[in-house]
């Protein structure tokens, strides 16, 4: 395959990324502006939800903020439910098309998003100027970034609300808990924090933000599924380090 070949397949992809990252984030908008009242009314009893409702009248971001938040709540209500953030009677009666819609638009952003990094990334890198061992680092980090993130995800939907119940009295967790109901990202984040919370369980346990009977309690393979993130994250951090260094 030619250069030129190369380019206009990435080219037509990162467009594909931006325009569909657009078209995404505009019918977000229009739900936002358009759907806002309805979704309001139905989840009129549940806190998590119109605490943050006074955001619909800071622009477009803001409404974005309250759409993100009802999305949570009605995709995730596991971890609001326990603390009265969320009416279980306000979902049930939540458009069921609507909440299609939201699904299908919110993976579909995040899709199209990745999608225009990933292939922006390609062309501001310059691939042939590259020495053999920062080109070879450079590859094998670009492949290991995607499987990492994936693992997260996977984690966090399978062993998430399991994590967050062991940890019910513990701040260091508990204050990071809806991040695992709130985007992919946010995912991301919560294990990511969940395992250096886990790995270096001395500093927090001795913050008091860490309760040791709920880490004794926490099942061996979850430790050990966590120190394996926690490993993998220096592995990462390293790599992209190396690539600095060998850059300058």
């Amino acid at each position: 395959m030619s250069v030129s070949t190369a380019d206009t397949i990435f080219l037509c992809v990162s467009l594909i990324g931006f325009g569909g990252t657009v078209i995404a984030l505009g019918m977000l908008l229009h739900i936002a502006y358009t759907k806002m009242e309805l979704m309001l009314n139905c989840l009129k009893n549940c806190p998590a939800v119109i605490m943050l409702s006074g955001f619909i009248h800071g622009g477009p971001l803001g409404r974005l903020v309250v759409l993100g938040r009802i999305f949570s709540v009605i995709s995730t209500p596991r971890l609001f439910l326990p603390d009265g953030g969320a009416c279980i009677e306000d979902i049930d009666k939540f458009p069921k098309a609507l909440k299609r819609r939201l699904s299908i638009l919110n993976k579909s952003l995040y899709i199209f998003t990745w999608m225009f990094l990933f292939c922006w990334l390609i062309f501001l890198v310059k691939w042939t100027a590259m020495p053999p061992l920062q080109l070879g680092v450079a590859v094998l980090t670009i492949i290991a970034v995607p499987i990492w993130a994936l693992a997260c995800l996977w984690m966090g939907k399978k062993h998430g609300s399991s994590i967050i119940l062991g940890f019910r009295h513990s701040s260091a967790i508990t204050i990071r808990a809806r991040l695992n109901a709130n985007s992919w990202t946010a995912t991301i984040i919560f294990i990511v924090a969940t395992s250096i919370i886990i790995t270096c369980s001395r500093f927090f346990v001795s913050r008091g933000t860490l309760e040791p009977q709920e880490l004794k309690n926490l099942p061996q393979h979850l430790k050990l599924k966590l120190f394996g993130f926690f490993i993998s994250e220096i592995i990462l951090l390293s790599c992209l380090l190396g690539l600095y260094l060998l850059s300058e």
